[in-house]
């Protein structure tokens, strides 16, 4: 995944990022974007193939988008076989959530 977001211009993101939450840890995600709260997961098949991991994948995701993170779930056959696409996915949603966080101008309020 760093080497896709290289060759395709993305940002860096931070790889094996821990999220905690008022000092309670929610996970470990593949890649992030801290900032923009942005968790990128990429999923072997076989390490993710027992029920009990696919239910704490899922429980996972959940707390994260809980805390308000969004998350990008991709296996690795579309990083091998659509490496454009996800790098088109990933840096438009950066790019959304970026406006999404920037202050609107003009909303300031002035005493």
């Amino acid at each position: 995944m760093a080497a896709l977001l290289r060759a395709y211009g993305v940002p860096r993101a931070i790889p094996e990022y821990t999220v905690r939450e008022r000092g309670v840890f929610i996970g470990r995600i593949d890649f992030a974007y801290p900032e923009l709260k942005l968790a990128i997961e990429v999923d072997g098949f076989e390490p993710h193939t027992a029920l009990d991991v696919f239910r704490n994948d899922r429980a996972r995701q959940n707390d994260l988008v809980a805390s308000g993170w969004t998350a990008l779930r991709y296996v690795w056959r579309d990083v091998n076989a659509m490496a454009w696409h996800v790098a088109w996915e990933i840096e438009r949603t950066r790019r959304r959530l970026a406006v999404e966080a920037a202050p609107v101008l003009g909303s300031e309020k002035t005493a």
